[in-house]
């Protein structure tokens, strides 16, 4: 049954650099005193923190982590850092209906009205699902030194890339079967219910170990705990987000003004990313 009344909203923005450009994010999102923002600042971003938890200091819906995650590219921190904030608004018994989650680099392209009207009619989850046999190894082999500093660096992949071919001598890993990968984007928007449900997994420390030496888990680990559930139904298979990616590139592309502004007609997207700080500061601008 689909919900009529306006959705409450849970945003969960993790982020790294830029204060100034994740406070133009946030006050774009025009939270009311139904919603919260719970913002996680790599732990590393010291001076980020700081400058954010003295501007919302006396903002009583948006939370700024103080036990914040140190987040690594490719790492499952970037997991844990999304249940983190999932974990502390249920501690904190915060309501809502829908949880967000968001870049500190994204763009709200459409109001927070035409959000809350789209998700109360759908009441559905909305996860990215992409087919890709491929990245299956992501999961089934081990990758180790994911912390690494180094991990982006080229000669770091060549050994990743060496150790992986020793390992495809091997049996692969015990930890999914084949027909349980599931693959898409990190930014996801969850349901309350499914939330629960996922929260209900992690507190089973054994599902969150069978991510542990997987490369990328951000990208699998929603998709695999809930396309695999019996929510499965309830969930759309793309994410309400424009994300555009050159070939063989494993950063999103920043986008200029011109494509934000003409993304806001489209029905399928509700945020982009990636955009610098001055398109976030033209944004704001021109919608204020």
């Amino acid at each position: 049954m689909k919900t009529t009344t306006e959705s409450r909203l849970l945003y969960l923005i993790q982020c790294h650099k830029n204060a100034e450009q994740v406070i133009l994010l946030i006050e774009s999102l025009s939270i009311t005193n139904k919603d919260h923002v719970v913002v996680n600042i790599d732990a590393k971003s010291i001076d980020v923190k700081a400058r954010l938890v003295q501007y919302f200091s006396n903002t009583a819906n948006v939370s700024v982590m103080l036990n914040s995650i140190n987040v690594i590219w490719s790492d499952l921190s970037q997991v844990k850092a999304t249940i983190n904030m999932l974990q502390f608004a249920k501690t904190q018994n915060l309501i809502y209906d829908f949880a967000i989650l968001l870049s500190g680099e994204d763009v709200f392209i459409k109001s927070s009205k035409q959000l809350k009207q789209f998700l109360s009619q759908e009441n559905s989850s909305f996860i990215e699902l992409v087919k890709s046999n491929i990245q299956k190894q992501r999961v089934f082999r081990y990758h180790f030194f994911r912390r690494s500093a180094n991990n982006r660096k080229s000669w770091f992949k060549f050994i990743s890339k060496l150790i992986l071919l020793l390992q495809s001598l091997l049996p692969k890993r015990s930890n999914f079967s084949c027909d349980q990968i599931y693959k898409g984007s990190s930014w996801v928007i969850l349901k309350n219910t499914h939330v629960d449900y996922v929260l209900e997994q992690v507190g089973n420390h054994a599902f969150l170990d069978k991510f542990k030496f997987t490369t990328c888990a951000d990208e699998h680990f929603f998709q695999i705990a809930l396309f695999n559930s019996v929510y499965k139904k309830e969930i759309k298979p793309f994410n309400l987000h424009y994300i555009k990616f050159d070939v063989h590139s494993s950063s999103p592309n920043y986008l200029d003004i011109h494509t934000v502004n003409s993304l806001k007609e489209h029905p399928d997207f509700y945020f982009a990313r990636k955009i610098t700080q001055q398109v976030a500061v033209m944004k704001s601008k021109a919608s204020g």
